[in-house]
């Protein structure tokens, strides 16, 4: 009785189950991604999650290749207990391979091949709206450029309009930021310049002065 108080336990213990390592099936990730990919419907993306997943399920299970698993079909019918939906993360984890990830939650309450083709539809498409594009250096200096001009509808007035040369007070914003420090020396190094007022942020509980 205490073995199998002791076995209960083990696997109750989410920590330790976690730890479990099942045997992981050998899949092509590249050609799984690439029938992915070419599906445009949402729909037809879930057909080729459940496609792989009722792979899987007759390789865990060890059925015949071609013996049917319906859609809707719970796991249990078919014999699958908590290792082996473990092992079934794990399986699912080596096909996605970098491109995804899935955890042990992700699979709880997906019974079904429909629900958990759903659920990893959905996990995929979270993933890919959250993807950071990163600017390329040509298009990073754009957005400078762009940045550090006025809109066309700011503009100085006649009494206000004066050469670079006849500036004597400038207005410096942001002036704790990145570019603040070399704006600030290549102005202080101009001769005609009196006085540069900054304008700064407070850090912590020191005062911006």
């Amino acid at each position: 009785m205490g073995s199998i108080l002791g076995i209960r336990t083990y696997i109750d213990d989410r920590s330790l189950f976690a730890e479990v390592k099942g045997p992981v099936l050998n899949l092509n990730t590249d050609e799984f991604w690439e029938e992915v990919d070419t599906m445009d419907d949402v729909a037809w993306k879930r057909e080729v999650f459940g496609k792989y997943i009722k792979i899987l399920i007759r390789s865990i299970l060890k059925m015949d290749p071609d013996e049917p698993i319906e859609d809707n079909t719970e796991f249990q019918t078919f014999g699958v207990d908590s290792l082996m939906m473990l092992e079934m993360k794990n399986n699912l984890q080596n096909l996605f391979g970098q491109r995804m990830k899935v955890t042990a939650s992700d699979l709880k309450g997906c019974n079904t091949t429909e629900l958990l083709s759903c659920k990893l539809v959905d996990i995929l498409m979270a993933t890919e709206q959250i993807v950071e594009v990163i600017p390329t250096p040509e298009e990073l200096q754009q957005l400078i450029q762009e940045d550090s001009q006025l809109p066309s509808h700011i503009k100085p007035s006649d009494q206000t309009r004066k050469l670079p040369s006849e500036i004597t007070t400038v207005l410096v914003t942001g002036a704790t930021g990145i570019l603040a420090p070399y704006i600030l020396r290549r102005v202080s190094s101009m001769s005609q310049i009196s006085k540069i007022i900054c304008i700064i942020r407070k850090r912590g509980k020191g005062s911006a002065e």
